[in-house]
């Protein structure tokens, strides 16, 4: 086919919306270009398959985008087919891949000026399969194959009848699965998860030895290139032509699950002793965000946050997780120590939440207000802050502990704007609406998004 450069680095939103449009999803926009060439936008949506949900994350598209440019590029010069022609920050130039007749789809798009040549389309359609490598026992298998942790290969396998099976843990290989591409909803409104399909069934839409050969091969390629930067491959879902010769979808941290070597520095933090400042959010999150920055070498992000009731001198503050064993003094209301105990978190919550009832009785409204505080910092390993806000849910407490979500304190803690209820009888969706962590955390993906923008190629 002759190819007619798009610049899409000039192409405006307003231009891409006059194109002709061939499908759209949750997660892209792909609209006709001429000459068998599409311009897809990628949307600011993360997807869950697990939960089988999809949320808005602002900035998400153009990390997605970057990644996408990077894993296609290192496929390229592997020799692995990719449909992806260019890609920048706001769209992708890509070849036309034909979608398939279906009773949800009947009249797909179909260009005029597709070629005459039957025998290339089979190269360039994209049957409804999605193709996944998996590595590791976790995500859908974890949580789906009841009962495979813990159970061993059959005997006389010949290969692995000593292997026993464990959550998040290894496969004896890698393995490659045919899921069918349900839509999104089903004739009720239902949304739909997608279903793993049978390999004969599978080949029936797919060239399943083909496609598991191109899947091996893009898995093979993406783990040496992340294995360089300290990164492991866990899963991978790819989209694959029915011939199972070219990858046409986005490769990117959405389509997969990948994790750092050190699994965060899991063992550094869990042996370094960083003492908190007991009066002050603001300086224990600050010095929790150097600490931990020092010692793994990375930009880290740390928070404190706690109950404030200003009728207790703004106690339990800082002390909020073990507030139920501080001892006060009687006089001033200060906390004079802390003994720790071996109570186990559920019960701790409970015992801290009766404590700043008992010590609230008697107290009257206006009196009972209190608020939810959190203070969220950035630091990199010099010490120096990139980033501080703080967040603020305010109410009063109740004067009964009431109802079972939640945690902590929220059972005796009552918002301002929650009608009359506390936050533990709140669902976990209304309750994140009113939520001091949802208000710091919006600015902080904003904050996240700008950063990595601006700092891009920096750590190359």
């Amino acid at each position: 086919m002759e190819k007619m450069s798009v610049n899409i680095d000039t192409l405006t939103n307003e231009e891409f919306k006059t194109l002709p449009l061939v499908i759209e999803g949750e997660s892209k926009e792909v609209r006709y270009a001429g000459n068998c060439l599409v311009v897809i936008r990628f949307k600011p949506t993360i997807y869950s398959f697990t939960a089988n949900r999809c949320g808005v994350v602002e900035g998400s598209d153009v990390l997605r985008l970057r990644a996408s440019k990077i894993f296609t590029e290192v496929l390229k010069r592997t020799g692995i087919q990719h449909a992806y022609q260019e890609i920048n920050d706001r769209f992708v130039l890509a070849d036309l891949m034909l979608q398939p007749r279906t009773e949800q789809n009947p009249n797909p798009f179909r260009p005029s000026d597709w070629p005459a040549d039957q025998e290339q389309y089979p190269h360039f359609v994209a049957p409804p399969i999605e193709v996944v490598v998996k590595r590791m026992h976790s995500g859908t298998s974890k949580h789906r194959y009841f009962g495979m942790a813990g159970c061993q290969v059959r005997k006389k396998h010949g290969l692995y009848e000593d292997f026993v099976f464990q959550n998040d843990e290894p496969y004896p290989n890698a393995i490659v699965r045919f899921d069918w591409r349900n839509p999104l909803l089903d004739d009720k409104g239902n949304r739909l998860a997608d279903e793993i399909l049978p390999d004969s069934m599978a080949d029936w839409h797919i060239n399943t030895a083909g496609a598991r050969l191109t899947a091996m091969r893009v898995y093979d390629a993406l783990s040496d290139f992340l294995n360089e930067k300290n990164i492991v491959c866990y899963d991978l879902c790819l989209f694959i032509s029915q011939l199972g010769d070219l990858v046409f979808g986005e490769i990117s941290q959405d389509c997969g699950r990948f994790r750092h070597f050190d699994l965060g520095s899991r063992e550094t933090a869990e042996h370094l002793d960083v003492a908190e400042v007991d009066d002050d959010f603001e300086a224990s999150a600050i010095v929790k965000a150097r600490a931990f920055a020092k010692s793994t070498g990375g930009i880290t992000i740390s928070e404190d946050s706690g109950l404030v009731v200003p009728a207790l001198g703004g106690l339990p503050g800082p002390w909020s997780a073990r507030f139920s064993d501080c001892e006060i003094d009687a006089k001033t209301g200060r906390v004079i120590k802390h003994i720790p105990s071996d109570t186990p978190r559920g019960e701790i919550d409970i015992k801290n939440g009766l404590r700043v009832l008992e010590l609230m009785k008697g107290v009257e409204q206006p009196h009972r207000a209190a608020s939810f505080r959190i203070y969220l910092v950035v630091a990199d390993p010099t010490g120096k802050i990139l980033f501080k806000r703080m967040g603020e849910s305010f109410g009063w407490i109740a004067e009964e502990s009431k109802g079972s979500n939640g945690f902590g304190y929220d059972p005796v803690f009552v918002g301002q704007d929650t009608f009359g209820k506390t936050y533990a009888e709140l669902d976990s969706m209304r309750k994140n609406l009113r939520s001091h962590r949802k208000h710091v955390l919006d600015e902080f993906k904003v904050w996240l998004a700008k950063y990595v923008r601006d700092n891009e190629g920096e750590s190359e």
